[in-house]
């Protein structure tokens, strides 16, 4: 009996909440690439985007990851304590959509601190 309980405890809350934490992780560090590289590229105005581009696929595909990690996987009152914390990963799925598009720099800082606000994300 302790064995199952256990089984249960461990498949379907501490195992969601590790992956979401794991890409949230994930997560805060291409985008504390992306902003690094973002200054980088307003200072010096270079225009190879290749890198940037790649950086803001890398955040829109993490931040669709947390998204269906957060609707699908994550216990219900886990969401709840999130949401306590003023955590929303939809609301930061919408301005990573935004990211992947953008090309100016100062919008892709822009977009990049909405999503960093949304996900409670520090410097």
């Amino acid at each position: 009996m302790v064995g199952l309980f256990g089984y249960i405890i461990v498949r379907f809350w501490i195992l969601p909440i590790g992956r979401y934490l794991k890409v949230k992780g994930r997560l805060a560090s291409d985008i504390k690439v992306l902003l690094e590289m973002s200054r980088a590229a307003a200072e010096l105005q270079n225009n190879d985007g290749t890198q940037i581009q790649d950086q803001r696929v890398a955040v829109g595909r993490h931040c669709s990851d947390l998204a269906t990690i957060y609707q699908n996987d994550l216990p219900y009152w886990y969401q709840l304590y999130l949401e306590s914390k003023k955590e929303q990963p939809l609301e930061a799925v919408q301005y990573s959509m935004r990211l992947v598009n953008t090309r100016e720099p100062e919008h892709v800082l822009r977009q990049a601190n909405e999503i960093k606000q949304f996900l409670r994300l520090k410097d």
